[in-house]
């Protein structure tokens, strides 16, 4: 019993006497499930580890702000590199100490509270699963900037909490006023081409006519008449 005891200690699932041997089937087969349990459980947890490594490497890499919100003061639990140099932010420790919309003017451009129509926008993704929005925001030196903001409901279990993912749309919105701006002075210019096409169809008439009426002016005439 002694060696039993012992030898269960240091890892063996049964000990069977010489004289037992008719459950030594049955204890293969145990150890033989046993085994197969073990393997399929290594297996899932390095499929978990890759998977969080994925998802961590998506959530590092990624070019968008991404940060985590939790209710219901909707706090940032965790935000990606993005998100600290989109603020301006060099501490990490820093940007968990508020919600995102302080990280934004008093009033949105539509004229309502900030944080109001945060808290709005945060019940309407939890309701429906997600929602996108345009929202101004300030870096921590003042600088406003717009955004497109996707808040998504994440559920982990009994968990649920808001992921959003923010785009800076300064670059975008840059590019379109170029564009608007390149397109403004093509029309101004399709415009000065036609009124000078206008202009130019009479003023050609009226100088072929003037040129044939000097033509048959005598010079010599001082009333001007038709030679």
């Amino acid at each position: 019993e002694t060696v039993a005891v012992e030898t269960m200690k240091a890892g063996a699932h049964d000990y069977l006497l010489k004289d037992n041997l008719i459950r030594l089937v049955p204890a293969i087969e145990r150890e033989i499930r046993e085994a197969q349990v073990r393997a399929q459980n290594r297996n899932s947890e390095a499929q978990v580890r890759a998977s969080e490594e994925k998802y961590r490497t998506l959530f590092e890499s990624s070019r968008d702000a991404i940060v985590t919100l939790d209710p219901p003061s909707w706090k940032i639990t965790s935000a990606n590199p993005a998100a600290l140099d989109m603020y301006g932010i060099r501490d990490e420790g820093e940007l968990p100490l508020k919600a995102l919309w302080e990280y934004s003017p008093e009033l949105q451009p539509d004229g309502r509270r900030s944080r109001d129509k945060a808290n709005e926008m945060a019940e309407m993704a939890m309701r429906e699963g997600h929602v996108l929005f345009e929202w101004h925001h300030t870096r921590l030196d003042g600088e406003e900037f717009m955004t497109t903001v996707l808040l998504n409901r994440i559920e982990l279990g009994e968990h649920r909490f808001l992921q959003a993912t923010v785009r800076d749309e300064t670059e975008r919105l840059t590019l379109e006023r170029q564009v608007r701006q390149s397109q403004k002075m093509e029309s101004i210019g399709t415009l000065a081409g036609g009124v000078a096409h206008e202009i130019n169809n009479p003023i050609s008439g009226i100088m072929g006519y003037a040129d044939l009426i000097l033509k048959r002016i005598d010079p010599n005439s001082q009333a001007g008449e038709f030679a």
